[in-house]
């Protein structure tokens, strides 16, 4: 059985100072991807490494996995939002050149404490405020329970914060700026007996981007103009605003890389502007990272580049970046599940995948049991009526922060009941469709057939679907046609200089238009010009999406044909598959790469888009037939051709010839697929599952869930802020909940996977609880009651088990 990969895209929630747990938890989810490229290394014949603790019990059960289907665990996505945010910009570093996250513990369990975090011009001095002090019992028992035993340290520092300076946010923003920077920094890579020429220095498999995207909000926001019909366009604020980084090592050797020494202030911009709470931390804005970097003796060459590229919205308004003021990414994007699964369908992979959408939600705000009654329904005393503040609360903060989570959970839901359905509908077709295809594909579907009987062969194709589609073949064909002007008008708006299509100013376009007015005068001269020219000639030079869409079911057949008893050389896969990803990333980059090339075709191509006039549907037409010349579909659609040909010496004869067959068939396929599909959904099969790691779903050490483990969900997530104590508990009991999850995520994935005999998972479980608390026994002094504690249920457990 081929190797696969189980792929995951990782979100993180806003949970202020539970960034401690989801800190924790990072900590397991890096333990078991490099524990997976360790051991895939192994697997290679490459020298042996050596592991920490947890690495090596993860590698355990991965080999043990692997006894009958090797498994290698990659991230890929990255979103957060808030702490989470903070936490995925240190780990998506750790992935990216295979950094250690350890030095970071201590930028949790002693930079993230009130004293620390506190601005020096607004700490309380000994006379401050002194009126307080009698109402400090009442706030201290409302923050820690009325059965918790007062801490010294908790009772001192929320005095402290409690008088210090009022009206103005109390921590300071520039020296969070700093610590993050110096966070980043220290980060040290991993090397080992086996680094080398084979060990790159990075977790991400060659060919495999590595995106982060972190969430933050826009206090003036930036307008942005939304077509509406009457009138013609709005202009609206948004306020969302995301920071994005990428890794990847392409095939050639180049690496693309935001993750490096010169991408650190860019980093650390993004977490003080994910972190900014409004209220405890001033608005973050560039000159913090500016003003950091001086206190350091330290430059950042690549800020304009940044800048450009984070802010290309704002610019492309008017505004000017540097005064542009980013509030906390949890003001409206707390769970960032939408910026994730926009990634997930663009993202090559060289094996079959096992597609995860992993979730840290550090405090699930459940429904309690009580307020519920037998049949689901809500209680008399759920439906009590609000008071006054808990009203006002829950409308400015509590529901907007809970409510997109549904939605997003139950999206995801339907597009994997939707993708099934695809999946179905396409195995029950290929059955009848697979007749047809062999007698009109012919003898290109021989041994030896060259690239111009396949190219032959997949012209007839075409004409054969759309005499067996019938009158249904006139709506796909307009369905098709309209979906192609839409993209192409959208295209030379991307291209046209700071996203304005005419030059001229005329009635529509302007700064900030994002599809109203230049979209509204485009399509219509689009759709003239397809008229003109006939819709398959049209489409010949424009439908790049007809031409991915068929890349991406070509590669889902060779994932088929390469997890079968009799499969083709390993190589070889691995080989066709480098070469459709690359033809795919050609294909949905198009023309916009031309911008930065030296080619005649580049600068056709600008000229053409600049020259667009108002009321001139000449110079439309002009736009887009330059945009065909940069596209060069056909060139791209020959060179398929061409590499399907070359199968015969190393894929075997029955293989290539179901993989032309199904090159050929997906004609006919596609008349069922696209009326299916969403166009923001490349592929329309595709399923992700979904996992959450919480403390509510890890209760073999807790079964009590939240409430009975976590110390910072006290004043409203700010109480660990103010107790190392709990903060060393939260982190601890974070690793413990990661690892635990990360035993349930492998034994779930090798089970889809078809593995029958699995590691005792208990047992695993029980090997990293013990691996832990004996590394980060002596990092934790405050939590030794708590590990001497964990230990004795660790025992327990395992004198309970049959």
């Amino acid at each position: 059985m081929r190797e696969i990969e189980l792929r995951l895209a990782v979100v993180c929630f806003g949970g202020i100072s539970l960034a401690v747990y989801i800190h924790g938890v990072s900590r397991e989810l890096l333990a078991l991807v490099r524990a997976s490229e360790r051991t895939a290394r192994t697997r290679r014949g490459q020298t042996p490494t050596p592991l920490d603790p947890t690495e090596q019990i993860y590698a355990d059960l991965l080999n043990a996995i692997a006894a009958e289907r090797p498994m290698r665990v990659v991230i890929d996505i990255l979103a957060g939002a808030s702490a989470g945010g903070v936490n995925a910009v240190t780990l998506a570093r750790s992935l990216a050149h295979d950094l250690s996250l350890e030095p970071l513990r201590a930028l949790w369990l002693e930079g993230a404490d009130v004293d620390a975090l506190t601005a020096e011009r607004n700490r309380a001095r000994p006379l401050s405020k002194l009126l307080l002090r009698p109402l400090l019992p009442l706030v201290r028992r409302l923050a820690m329970g009325h059965g918790a035993a007062a801490e010294a340290e908790f009772t001192d520092k929320l005095s402290r914060f409690l008088r210090a300076r009022w009206f103005e946010p109390p921590f300071d923003g520039t020296a969070l700026a700093g610590r993050f920077l110096d966070a980043l920094a220290a980060q040290t890579p991993v090397r080992d007996a086996g680094a080398g020429p084979d060990h790159p220095g990075s977790l991400m498999p060659r060919g495999v981007p590595l995106d982060l995207i972190v969430t933050a909000t826009d206090f003036y926001g930036h307008p942005r103009r939304v077509a509406v019909g009457d009138p013609a366009w709005v202009t609206e604020r948004d306020h969302r605003h995301r920071l994005a980084f990428t890794y990847r090592r392409h095939g050639s050797g180049r690496v693309t890389d935001d993750f490096g020494a010169a991408g650190l202030p860019a980093l650390a911009f993004a977490m003080r502007a994910t972190s900014s709470f409004p209220g405890a931390f001033p608005p973050a804005h560039l000159g913090e990272i500016d003003a950091a970097l001086d206190a350091r003796g330290l430059h950042w060459p690549a800020r304009g580049a940044m800048v450009a590229r984070c802010f290309a919205d704002q610019i492309a308004s008017g505004l000017d970046p540097e005064r542009i003021w980013l509030i906390d990414g949890a003001v409206l994007d707390n769970k960032p599940f939408g910026a994730a699964i926009d990634r997930i369908a663009l993202h090559p992979a060289l094996r079959p995948v096992d597609r995860r959408l992993i979730y840290i939600d550090p405090h699930p705000h459940e429904v309690p049991p009580a307020d519920l009654d037998d049949a689901g329904n809500a209680t008399a005393a759920a439906a009590r009526t609000p008071g006054f503040l808990a009203a006002l609360k829950a409308s400015l903060s509590d529901i907007p922060r809970q409510e997109p989570i549904r939605d997003e959970l139950e999206s995801i839901a339907e597009t994997n009941r939707r993708g099934a359905e695809v999946q179905d509908a396409v195995s029950r077709t290929w059955d009848r469709v697979r007749p047809r295809v062999h007698a009109v594909a012919g003898a290109a579907l021989e041994p030896g057939s060259d690239a111009a009987a396949i190219g032959a062969a997949r012209v007839a194709g075409h004409e054969a679907a759309r005499q067996d589609a019938g009158f249904a073949y006139d709506a796909y064909l307009r369905l098709k046609m309209g979906r192609e002007i839409d993209a192409l008008a959208r295209l030379l708006v991307q291209l046209a200089p700071g996203g304005r299509p005419l030059a001229d100013g005329g009635r529509d376009g302007g700064a900030g238009d994002d599809g109203g007015g230049g979209l509204s005068r485009l399509i219509p001269d689009l759709r003239r010009l397809a008229e003109a020219e006939g819709s398959v000639a049209f489409l010949r030079q424009f439908d790049t999406a007809y031409a991915a869409r068929r890349l991406r079911f070509l590669l889902r057949v060779v994932n088929i044909l390469a997890d079968e008893p009799d499969p083709p050389p390993y190589e070889a896969v691995a080989a066709l598959k480098a070469d459709l990803y690359a033809m795919l990333g050609r294909i949905e980059r198009g023309a916009c790469d031309m911008l930065s090339a030296d080619d005649p075709a580049a600068a056709e191509l600008r000229a053409a888009v600049d020259g667009i006039r108002s009321d001139d549907a000449v110079s439309t037409a002009d736009a887009a037939r330059a945009a065909a010349g940069a596209l060069a579909l056909s060139d791209a659609v020959g060179a398929l051709d061409a590499r399907l040909a070359a199968l015969d010496g190393d894929f075997g004869a029955a293989c290539r010839k179901r993989l032309i067959a199904a090159y050929i068939g997906f004609a006919w396929i596609d008349v069922l697929l696209l009326p299916l599909s969403d166009p923001d959904q490349p592929d329309p099969s595709q399923t992700v599952g979904v996992m959450r790691i919480s403390p509510d779903d890890a209760l073999s050490l807790e079964p009590g869930g939240t409430a009975a483990t976590l110390k910072g969900i006290g004043m409203q997530h700010f109480g660990a802020f103010f107790s190392r104590a709990w903060r060393e508990n939260d982190y601890l009991w974070g690793r413990l909940h990661g690892a635990e999850r990360m035993v349930d995520l492998l034994i779930d994935a090798a089970t889809r996977a078809g593995v029958t005999t699995l590691p005792d998972p208990l047992r695993a479980k029980c090997r990293l609880f013990r691996a832990i608390l004996e590394v980060e026994a002596p990092h934790l002094p405050q939590a030794n009651a708590l590990i001497r504690e964990l230990r004795t249920r660790i025992d327990r457990i395992e004198d309970d088990r049959p």
